[in-house]
């Protein structure tokens, strides 16, 4: 919640000041923080999928799924901060 409400004060500052004038700021950022939870989500299950990180690789070299996993969640953080700061 802080990175919205730091983008939405330094971006949209007009817009944040609406949304806490207007007492819709907290729901705005819920919103915000929902949609890229989900985003994430979808994001990561991708990867995962394209570079088979599953259950078979957990099983068989879990070491190798645990730096897998790091290195998507890693990128897609990355690839999400990139997209919501280019909004």
């Amino acid at each position: 919640c802080c990175w919205t409400t730091l983008y939405l004060i330094v971006i949209y500052k007009a817009h944040y000041l609406a949304l806490l004038a207007e007492n819709k700021l907290n729901d705005e950022l819920l919103s915000m923080d929902q949609q890229m939870n989900a985003r994430y989500d979808v994001l990561v299950k991708q990867l995962m999928e394209e570079r088979s990180v599953n259950k078979e690789l957990k099983e068989k070299d879990q070491m190798r799924w645990v730096q897998e996993m790091n290195n998507i969640k890693n990128s897609v953080e990355k690839n999400l901060l990139d997209e919501f700061i280019n909004i």
